[in-house]
């Protein structure tokens, strides 16, 4: 894996009278590394640190410590008088959530602690300006790419908790009731649960893109490429009629639109830089290495989804 402190003409001319960073609390600064530092999860101040993209081969290995996060009496008190608040109305589910406690690579694969915590905890720690007891969160995201090299990149809805941003497919990982994790079959989850079935049943191959670590909240994200048989078009065609089935079922979609952006630093560069499209801290990093995930998209598949 090669190691690079990436500060591309592409971030830069994004970076360049961009008013949407001050409005979105979003660093700019990033950096592919080879070998991450360790996550460990700890009461303390932090600054924002960079966004780092260690892109990697291979699965990465979730190993899950008895128990769950403790966290003192008085801050568990705080955490439950904000669930509260920003809950009312049944607005979410405070359901588990798998924080890391450590990273590290083991014969050049990522080997990730984690314990369990709730909803309740990621959502206060997000938000809680002395990050204390931070959430790194450990999710899964879907670069998901179209036959006709176009990156789909959806908007989180209104009743969501990060309404209006612009990010890949995902979600939090989740374990299997034998205690098993599977972040790639929970990427795939993801995308049939934000962009439909028929959407997700156009993935032609799927595999290991990078690992994301630091930003904004301090989360860890397990990124895949996945390549669709269809072209951009279909794609969105096929997004809105499962929004309209998800609205004919009284349901409310996790993502309000669908955007397709070409795969080229024009293009990329334009979409970042529109005031409409605040977007997650990961995304200029991800985005100003395109001509990698190019080469990517180039490659032979080594895992083939067999059903979602």
């Amino acid at each position: 894996m090669r190691s690079v402190t990436a500060r591309g003409s592409l971030e830069q001319g994004i970076r360049a009278g961009d008013a949407m960073a001050q409005r979105s609390r979003v660093s700019f600064a990033y950096q592919i590394a080879r070998e991450p530092r360790p996550l460990i999860l700890q009461e303390r101040c932090r600054t924002l640190p960079p966004v780092i993209l260690d892109f990697n081969p291979h699965h990465a290995r979730l190993n899950v410590t008895a128990g769950t996060i403790g966290l003192r009496d008085g801050y568990r008190t705080r955490v439950d008088a904000y669930w509260r608040k920003v809950s009312a109305g049944g607005r979410f589910f405070n359901g588990p959530v798998l924080a890391a406690t450590g990273m590290r690579i083991v014969d050049g694969i990522p080997a990730i602690d984690v314990l369990l915590t709730d909803y309740a905890h990621y959502l206060y720690a997000r938000q809680d300006p002395d990050k204390a007891f931070d959430c790194q969160a450990v999710y899964t995201a879907a670069v998901v790419v179209t036959a006709d090299d176009h990156l789909l990149l959806g908007e989180m809805a209104r009743h969501t908790s990060a309404p209006g941003q612009i990010q890949c497919p995902g979600g939090n990982l989740e374990m299997a009731p034998d205690g098993r994790i599977d972040p790639a079959a929970c990427c795939l989850r993801e995308v049939e649960e934000e962009l439909g079935p028929a959407l997700a049943s156009e993935v032609r191959w799927q595999r290991p893109l990078c690992v994301k670590r630091g930003g904004e909240n301090g989360t860890i994200g397990l990124m895949y490429l996945l390549r669709l048989e269809c072209d951009a078009s279909r794609a969105l065609v096929m997004f809105e009629a499962y929004r309209a089935h998800q609205a004919g079922l009284g349901a409310r979609p996790e993502l309000d639109r669908l955007a397709a952006v070409r795969l080229n630093m024009r293009d990329v560069g334009r979409f970042l830089r529109e005031p409409e499209n605040p977007h997650v801290d990961y995304l200029v990093p991800l985005l100003s290495q395109f001509e990698r995930i190019a080469a990517e998209l180039e490659k032979s598949p080594i895992h083939v989804p067999g059903g979602l």
